[in-house]
């Protein structure tokens, strides 16, 4: 289908497509209020803590990772690399496909911190990099690392039709227990880069 006839079949179809969008927004704050839930569980049962907001970022860290009453580094949920978000040339429009890994979607756990140069960071994360990706985590070309924790779309809409995402949010479960494991790793690296 060339662009007029794409164009022609979305004005012919207008209304449906505005009522899909409307429903997509609803589908993406359950999936995300879901994972919140799930990630809140996960996080109390290792010990964790964070903010596991509905409608607002998901950030869970250790609770050493405290230090003067305020994080010095965190994990939180988003995009995977590269994605600005924006919904522009190769990215996806909705929350839903990040969440989903359609269009090129992902949905990551990413590691972040205060207090480190990049200069300190990254030649230590870098040296890392093969324990690391044997816990499930890569770099992105900053060296951030991040675990991808995307849920499946069948398992998704499968969870949706019996109003039950536990299964659908294993993935991002999963995500979570290799954060718990490479966060040792990860607290030593960031403790020699503030040393640096």
């Amino acid at each position: 289908m060339d662009d007029a006839e794409l164009d022609m079949f979305i004005v012919e179809n207008l209304a449906d497509l505005d009522a899909t969008a409307k429903r997509i927004y609803g589908v993406e704050r359950r999936v995300w209020g879901d994972l919140a839930d799930a990630l809140s569980s996960a996080a109390k049962k290792s010990g964790w803590i964070g903010d596991f907001d509905h409608d607002d970022d998901i950030v869970m860290l250790p609770k050493d990772w405290i230090s003067r009453g305020e994080r010095q580094a965190w994990f939180d949920v988003s995009w995977g690399p590269d994605d600005t978000g924006d919904g522009v040339g190769n990215e996806p429009w909705f929350e839903l496909s990040r969440y989903c890994g359609v269009g090129g979607g992902r949905l990551c756990i990413w590691l972040n911190w205060k207090g480190v140069s990049a200069k300190a960071w990254k030649p230590l994360v870098r040296s890392a990099a093969t324990e690391l990706q044997a816990m499930g985590f890569e770099l992105d070309r900053r060296a951030t690392p991040y675990t991808d924790c995307t849920l499946d779309l069948a398992t998704v809409a499968r969870g949706l039709e019996d109003n039950n995402l536990d299964e659908a949010l294993n993935a991002a479960r999963d995500g979570f227990e290799r954060t718990v494991k490479a966060s040792v790793l990860l607290g030593k690296l960031l403790q020699k880069a503030r040393s640096a």
